[in-house]
């Protein structure tokens, strides 16, 4: 199951807690500015998430959900 994460960006006040308790280093602070001047959270590497789900506990915005999604497999028959 591959990890996906969705950040609100326009939700995001940039307080870096999602970024501060990712241990698999996941998700950086852009560098991008949203609708109302704030640096917002992004995922850098979704590959690296392990589901722990620490970004999302720590949001105070509830601006990051994080779900598994069954990766698309080719099946040869």
């Amino acid at each position: 199951m591959a990890a996906v994460i969705e950040i609100d960006c326009q939700r995001c006040k940039g307080c870096g807690y999602c970024v501060a308790f990712c241990k698999p280093k996941a998700l950086v602070m852009a560098t991008e500015r949203n609708a109302f001047g704030l640096n917002y959270a992004q995922v850098q590497d979704a590959e690296a998430c392990n589901f722990c789900l620490n970004c999302a506990r720590m949001c105070p915005d509830l601006a990051v959900t994080v779900y598994q999604s069954a990766a698309k497999e080719a099946r040869h028959d």
